[in-house]
């Protein structure tokens, strides 16, 4: 089987083939009549605007005072975007259709990746897996995955959290043709880290303690965000959702990592060398090959390989190619 994807913002709509509009119908190919092409016309300016490469990038979340919050680490955020069919375009979300992708959530690699993180080795507390939290409305979805060691307070945030945000179109004012999917992941190592220095009695101390990710321990992350969206348990319902072939659902093609304080301060840089005068980074906007298939586990690997390069050298080190070898 050969499957092609097709950028829409990067192809202009509708394409004629010797003066003609060929479209697809359930298992017809036909030219396109008067309003078809109508539509066609007008959707193609839409399309244009609608960049794969195009996810606005996450906020550190605040403290109290508004200022970012101390002991977050990063935010890593990835997503789809994508055309539904003109009959799904009136249908608000349906609760099976929720349940359907809280239950892939819930049984994919993410999960279990989050599940490892949140506990760092120690016991694990009573797991709260993706459930519907905070805004929901007939076009809105928001997912919540929270996870801590067993005895965390309960006061605190986890030290990993997890939102998933899906709209889909036909809202009040809302007069859009894509279903979006956005997947944040808020790593917080930083507060287990003051946590465990506020119970050992060290209160008084001044500087904090920074936990630093280790550069294939970021990467695992970044693997388990992309292995998920690519998957096919995530594009089934948000096919059904969108009145598409599973196929036709995107792969992610962006990743932003946010971080509350320079990179060169959250990422472990042994075996890095740094750029004298390079400046600093707070994250990375990291945009996909479109040749590599992140379906697959190998092409995956490389563009995580290649993301973790550019994060390091956006952070001004150079070394991360050498680094990954040996770990």
């Amino acid at each position: 089987m050969l499957v092609l994807r097709v950028v829409p913002g990067r192809h202009p709509r509708p394409l004629l083939v010797d003066g003609i509009a060929w479209v697809r119908h359930q298992n017809t190919t036909h030219p396109a009549d008067w309003q078809r092409l109508r539509d066609l016309f007008a959707e193609s300016s839409a399309a244009i605007q609608d960049d794969a490469w195009n996810l606005q990038a996450p906020n550190v979340p605040q403290a109290a005072d508004g200022t970012p919050e101390s002991t977050v680490d990063f935010v890593l955020r990835s997503g789809l975007g994508f055309p539904i069919a003109p009959e799904a375009k009136w249908r608000p979300l349906s609760n099976s259709a929720v349940a359907a992708l809280t239950e892939a959530l819930n049984k994919s690699s993410l999960q279990a990746m989050l599940s490892r993180l949140s506990t760092g080795g120690a016991p694990p507390g009573r797991p709260d897996p993706f459930h519907r939290r905070g805004l929901n409305r007939s076009r809105q979805a928001r997912l919540v995955w929270r996870g801590a060691p067993a005895g965390w307070p309960d006061d605190r945030p986890g030290p990993v959290i997890a939102n998933v945000r899906l709209e889909v179109p036909g809202g009040y004012g809302m007069p859009g043709t894509h279903l979006q999917l956005e997947t944040d992941v808020t790593v917080r190592y930083s507060l287990a880290a003051e946590i465990a220095r506020q119970r050992a009695g060290n209160e008084a101390a001044v500087s904090p303690l920074r936990w630093r990710v280790r550069p294939h321990h970021l990467g695992e992350i970044i693997g388990a965000v992309l292995t998920t969206l690519a998957g096919t348990d995530v594009a089934g319902p948000l096919a059904g959702l969108g009145g598409i072939d599973p196929l036709a659902v995107p792969q992610p093609r962006v990743m932003h990592m946010v971080t509350a304080r320079p990179v060169t301060e959250v990422l472990d840089t042994t075996g890095l060398t740094p750029i004298p005068s390079a400046g600093n980074s707070m994250g990375a906007h990291l945009l996909a090959d479109p040749a590599l298939d992140l379906a697959d586990d190998k092409d995956r690997e490389e563009q995580v390989r290649r993301w973790l390069a550019q994060i390091a050298l956006d952070a001004g080190l150079t070394g991360m190619e050498q680094v990954l070898e040996y770990q």
